[in-house]
């Protein structure tokens, strides 16, 4: 989730991303922190929810992983 606000300056390149990864944008970003992680599992799956801060404009990150995806 990005609110509205956060896609103002540099971030609005985030609107225009196409195949690129999300997480390559995000964690090569020196503007990059974590407010907080959580991580939970449910059904054999793992997920995390990260509230992060981009220039310092907040976006939550939520990711699900499946059983079949590699480990990086």
């Amino acid at each position: 989730m990005v609110p509205e606000s956060t896609l103002t300056g540099p971030e609005m390149a985030l609107q225009q991303m196409g195949k690129t990864p999300l997480g390559r944008y995000l964690f090569t970003s020196s503007e990059l922190t974590r407010d907080f992680i959580e991580i939970g599992h449910e059904a054999g799956l793992l997920g995390r929810r990260s509230r992060l801060r981009l220039s310092g404009k907040p976006l939550m990150l939520t990711e699900l992983f499946l059983p079949a995806s590699p480990l990086y």
